[in-house]
């Protein structure tokens, strides 16, 4: 078992040296991380610079074994600029450092305290450091990856992370964009040999809509962003922060795209004030924030919080009773002794499904996750009316009542609402390299896609018919079972054979057309996440390409 780690934070405090020294090995391709050559990396290392993934890896094996606690360089940004000079600006406070190269022009990153950082990476978006370190007695390996920012970025006080990698065990949240997702412990499932299981969040915002909005909606600019991991259900709900822009909440939705359906959904606000909403999310995936027509009416529904425990969170999800909607799922929370609000929710009848995690917090992991499983059907008719504050200046709630809910025998069963939430998924492997397929097979539209990955010097792809080549292994197989479809291909090693990999998605049967997500990760950032659909059997999408050295 790897030995978890506790870091002081005075090993970081000091001015960033560049100075020269060797590189050890590099990641090339044609769109994001190319290969260092002489008289090249002088202007790849310029401009600006931000941590985006600080871990702990094996001295030995170079295996992964956690992030480092608190990520405590988070965020730190590099402008990095001609004639050897920069700044580093951590903690608001800004410092002076400078840099020079190479007789080869190959730069390497130095921090006071004798502590050499080699360069194991240099692109146009990315750079990986790496630097040998000793606590407790132990080797290990301090591995950083840094993506380019703007000077906007530096200029701004929040941390907008591309990508975080989340265990089972751990809480985070990933801002983007005014947008903030809080992930507590425990929403990450395991794997499938029960322990903590890993999945890499990214978020980028997108102009094109996957499919038209509905009629009378308008997108509100620069509202558009994806969260990922696409078409994966999580353990338990997270929340999902939402700039309104200057809007009334009244005024406005937030719409997911719903890739089973083909149906942009509605997703309720569980509180709102001036400047913000939250919501309550299952799955990620397309989100965009859309003002409503008045003619477009909604209600809300409202659970007073005297039926509610003290210290637990409660959920309500709302299953719509129209089939035409089936597989829309709409959930509204309320924090340990609050009322539980949720607006925007179409008219229509609903069952509803009330669930409870013992928790006081919304990072905790939950000690004990319940639902009831008595029917409940709630008809929702009333237009609901914004008001001068929070939710409860709002009117037109329908309110689930002492005879909806004390009037009956309601019994808490252990265990996780499946049926409400929807069954979670497993999660799969990542590694240095991390390459993940995901589309939705529907009883009247099954599709069986393959992921590919071509390795350098081996006659055969890695993918179902040969799922072990080298360094990589295939670990995600999906033939036509129905839900979210996935095939991931990740590496078990850091050991790449010289030479171009390809990415691509095969056609392999059923029904044409169907959309896609595919999404590459190298060193923890993502490279490339696109969507897509084949549309002639057999037929090979091209991915992405990356060349080893």
């Amino acid at each position: 078992m790897k030995k978890m780690y506790t870091f002081k934070s005075w090993w970081i405090v000091g001015i960033l040296l560049c100075v020269m020294g060797a590189f050890s090995s590099c990641l090339k391709s044609g769109d994001e991380t190319i290969a260092l050559e002489s008289g090249e990396a002088d202007v790849l290392i310029l401009g600006g610079w931000k941590v985006d993934r600080a871990s702990i890896y094996d001295a030995v094996d170079h295996t992964y074994i956690s992030d480092l606690p608190e990520q405590m360089l988070l965020g730190t940004l590099f402008e990095l600029k001609e004639n050897g000079t920069g700044v580093m600006i951590q903690d608001q406070s800004e410092r002076t450092i400078s840099w020079n190269l190479s007789s080869d022009g190959i730069p390497f990153v130095l921090f006071l305290g004798n502590n050499t950082y080699d360069l194991i990476s240099l692109g146009e978006k990315v750079m990986v450091l790496e630097t040998p370190y000793t606590v407790d007695g132990e080797s290990v390996i301090l591995r950083y990856v840094l993506i380019k920012h703007t000077a906007a970025d530096t200029e701004g006080t929040e941390q907008e992370n591309a990508t975080q990698i989340i265990s089972s065990s751990e809480s985070a949240i990933l801002n983007k964009g005014g947008f903030k997702l809080s992930v507590p412990k425990g929403a990450i499932p395991e794997n499938d040999k029960g322990g903590d299981g890993k999945v890499a969040f990214s978020a980028q915002e997108f102009d094109q809509l996957p499919a038209p909005l509905p009629d009378g909606l308008s997108a509100i600019e620069g509202t558009g962003m994806k969260f990922e991991p696409m078409n994966f259900t999580f353990r338990t709900p997270l929340t999902l922060e939402v700039p309104l822009k200057g809007y009334n909440a009244d005024e406005v939705g937030l719409y997911r795209y719903n890739e089973a359906t083909g149906l942009w959904e509605l997703l309720p606000f569980s509180s709102v004030d001036d400047e913000l909403a939250s919501v309550s999310v299952i799955d990620l995936g397309y989100f965009i924030l859309a003002k409503k027509e008045s003619s477009v009416h909604t209600g809300g529904l409202f659970i007073d919080k005297k039926f509610f425990d003290a210290g637990y969170y409660y959920y309500v999800t709302l299953i719509p009773l129209d089939g035409s909607m089936d597989g829309i799922r709409r959930i509204g929370f309320a924090a340990d002794g609050s009322d539980l609000y949720m607006s925007n929710i179409p008219f229509g009848e609903y069952k509803v499904e009330l669930a409870r995690e013992q928790k006081n917090n919304w990072q905790d992991a939950s000690s004990a996750t319940q639902y009831i499983s008595n029917d409940i059907i709630i008809a929702i008719n009333t237009p609901l009316r914004g008001g001068n504050g929070g939710f409860g200046s709002y009117t037109g709630w329908t309110e689930l009542t002492t005879e909806d809910i004390a009037g009956h025998e309601f019994y808490w069963v252990n265990g996780r609402p499946d049926y409400a939430w929807g069954e979670e998924t497993k999660t799969y492997g990542t590694g240095k390299f991390q390459a993940t397929l995901t589309w939705v097979n529907v009883s009247e539209s099954i599709t069986d896609y393959d992921l590919h990955l071509t390795v350098p010097g081996s006659s055969k792809d890695v993918y179902f018919g040969n799922k072990n080549v080298g360094a990589f292994e295939l670990d995600r197989d999906w033939i036509s079972t129905l839900g979210n479809a996935t095939e991931n291909i990740y590496s078990i090693n850091d050991e790449f054979t010289p030479g171009t990999y390809k990415v691509r998605v095969h056609h392999y049967s059923g029904v044409i057309g169907k959309r896609y997500n595919c999404r590459i990760l190298i060193d923890g950032v993502v490279v490339k996440s696109v969507s897509g659909a084949i549309t002639t059997n057999k037929q090979y999408d091209d991915i992405y390409s990356f060349t080893i050295e």
